[in-house]
């Protein structure tokens, strides 16, 4: 028995000096090389005018929130044209400010019609299809007033983000609110300025609050984990989940950079590969990913930039 725990114990010295010791180490570096772009400032359709809203569904199909032109466009995953629906009004197929839209279930989207107050429901060929707003009978907490983004999880709940109040209202999947985070509640951890928000799953939601310049991190049911920081941040803005590599990337509407974190809050270098003018981010406020591919849509140049995404690993020094 003495001989075993002798050579556990010499085992053990080894691998923790093996540990201790330098050693090489792969560190990750995401490249995004430019594609190609869909749509152009304009009216007509196909084009886009101050747009802040960016979707994809499962079958790669791109739904923006054209707020300028107070209505919702479909792109194929090519760029192509291939619906719309809305103008400025009240109506069931009209809108007010459009601000945000999910697409996530392949089947609805929902889009936060800020000022008509309500979430629009949409079936996959832009037709109306219900409405969510908040219900007086409610307890006042779970009242939104501005909706500035909305997300669907895989479950069917709805969190939606509240300009008037910087909060997060969650709804089941019946669409009744069940909680709300993020608000004057959450104390030091409260939301200034809200922006977008990002689903991992039922694992993680960020938030980006756009006046301090970080994103919180929330459980599934609202709890406060943790905020991200970069002293490159100006504004953070558009976020964008890559489930695949499990990456949350963040686009900074003031600066007009991309930026990259892992799981564990490590912030990944980021380098556009051969930008040239028509690629040069002006004021990025939405991001989604499909694939190998991240979409960022520029309000500046109601353009969506469409970037070939890849995850490098390179020797670094432990």
């Amino acid at each position: 028995m003495k001989r075993f725990n002798g050579h556990r114990a010499l085992a053990a010295f080894f691998l923790g000096l093996i540990f201790w010791l330098p050693a090489v180490q792969a560190q990750a570096l995401i490249l995004l090389k430019p594609l190609y772009t869909i749509s152009r400032a304009g009216t007509r359709v196909g084009e886009l005018l101050n747009p802040q809203g960016l979707a994809i569904d499962p079958a790669g199909n791109v739904y923006v929130a054209d707020t300028g032109n107070n209505r919702i466009q479909k792109f194929a995953p090519d760029g192509t044209p291939i619906a719309q629906m809305g103008g400025l009004g009240s109506g069931n197929q009209q809108f007010d400010a459009p601000l945000g839209i999910c697409a996530s279930n392949g089947l609805f989207e929902w889009v936060a019609d800020y000022n008509n107050q309500r979430l629009q429901r949409l079936d996959r060929n832009l037709n109306a299809a219900g409405t969510l707003a908040s219900d007086e009978n409610w307890p006042l907490r779970f009242q939104f007033q501005l909706p500035v983004d909305v997300v669907e999880s895989g479950q069917g709940d709805l969190f939606v983000a509240d300009g008037a109040r910087n909060e997060v209202v969650k709804f089941d999947s019946f669409h009744k609110p069940v909680a709300v985070f993020g608000g004057l509640d959450a104390g030091e951890h409260r939301i200034q300025e809200i922006g977008k928000i990002a689903l991992r799953a039922t694992e993680r939601i960020f938030v980006s609050d756009r006046l301090t310049a970080a994103v919180l991190i929330f459980d599934y049911f609202g709890n406060f984990l943790g905020v991200l920081r970069c002293p490159d941040f100006q504004e953070p803005f558009g976020l964008a989940v890559w489930a695949q590599q499990a990456l949350l990337f963040v686009s900074d509407a003031q600066s007009g950079r991309i930026f990259a974190f892992d799981v564990s809050g490590q912030n990944e270098p980021v380098r556009i590969l051969d930008a040239g003018k028509q690629f040069r981010l002006k004021r990025p406020v939405a991001l989604a990913v499909f694939k190998q591919k991240l979409f960022v849509l520029d309000e500046a140049t109601s353009q969506i930039l469409v970037l070939g995404v890849e995850r490098i690993r390179t020797a670094g020094t432990r």
